[in-house]
């Protein structure tokens, strides 16, 4: 079984050698690992250069700047592998990550594995007991019964945590360009394929300043100021546009009516979130008062409280 890591850079010389050295240290080694560097302009093609005969790294370097997703997808179309891992910049794998994933993906019904992981600060220090599974609520989902209506709310997967069989790339490319690329493909693989979970901490999910995404918590003042910035009816069009395109995409792969209902319940539902109306302040209370934030929002209250405060 040969194993492919997708990994997509931009200026992370600050941390990439840290995520390098631990692919060098894997008890199970990379076929090949795929890096497609989006026109950076500080030292991170130096650094990839220094390591790429001890991983055997093909590199890529796009002459624009793609973005996320679109970037994922080159580097996804361009891995080779029966298992593609997909790789950050900025945090760190146990050296056991890949021989234990590896194993579970054995299972021929498995389409996506995927792990849990510590998340650290800066230094890869662990913050008090957050792991990737109880921040995003997945601990509190039964594994033995998960499927792609759970994801409908909340996308409880990161990238850095997952892999998945290269056959299927054919079911989720290209990528919405809507979409955070992880999500769309475990929403995707998970309609139409087992999914496998570990919950051993295989890696280390770095919180810093620069990172695309990160896990949100609210402990301060600043962090409340931080929380509201962040409201933005902006962000929710791009939910609207995610859903469109995800809606659309389970069209074509003829899912079952009751999910594709779902989605356009959901989709419905954003839409009145993303109200430019005067009568936004009227129309959210009304989704409120109907239910339709619990049952189509991540957050529920929450949700509705952001949207209040949301600005363009």
């Amino acid at each position: 079984m040969k194993i492919s890591i997708a990994l997509c850079t931009y200026n992370g010389a600050e941390y990439l050698a840290e995520q390098l050295k631990s692919l060098t240290e894997q008890t199970l080694k990379a076929d090949e690992v795929i890096i497609c560097d989006d026109n950076s302009s500080d030292n991170t093609v130096n650094i990839i250069n220094e390591y790429k005969d001890k991983l055997n790294i093909k590199l890529n370097i796009n002459e624009a700047n793609l973005g996320v997703t679109k970037n994922f997808e080159q580097a996804i179309s361009l891995c080779s592998g029966d298992i593609i891992f997909l790789c950050d910049q900025d945090d760190g794998w146990h050296k056991d990550k890949i021989k234990i994933m590896a194993e579970k993906m054995q299972d021929e019904k498995i389409g996506l594995c995927y792990c849990n992981g510590i998340v650290a600060d800066v230094n890869l220090k662990q913050i008090e007991d957050y792991t990737l599974w109880n921040t995003s609520g997945l601990s509190k989902v039964n594994l033995n019964e998960f499927n792609s209506y759970n994801l409908v709310n909340n996308c409880y997967f990161t990238g850095m945590a997952l892999c998945f069989r290269k056959n299927l790339k054919k079911y989720f490319l290209p990528l919405s360009k809507n979409a955070v690329h992880d999500e769309w493909i475990a929403f995707i693989i998970s309609y139409i394929s087992k999914i496998a979970f570990v919950e051993e901490n295989l890696v280390i999910y770095r919180q810093h300043s620069k990172q695309h995404i990160g896990i949100n918590s609210i402990k301060s003042s600043k962090d409340i100021w931080r929380f509201l910035r962040a409201c933005k009816i902006s962000n929710i069009e791009k939910e609207v546009g995610r859903f469109t395109d995800l809606t659309a995409k389970m069209k074509e792969l003829n899912a079952e009516k009751e999910l594709i209902t779902k989605l356009e319940k959901k989709l419905k539902h954003l839409k009145c979130r993303a109200s430019r109306s005067v009568f936004r302040f009227a129309i959210l209370i009304s989704e409120l008062v109907c239910g339709k934030y619990k049952k189509h929002s991540n957050g529920g209250y929450k949700a509705f409280v952001k949207d209040l405060f949301a600005g363009k």
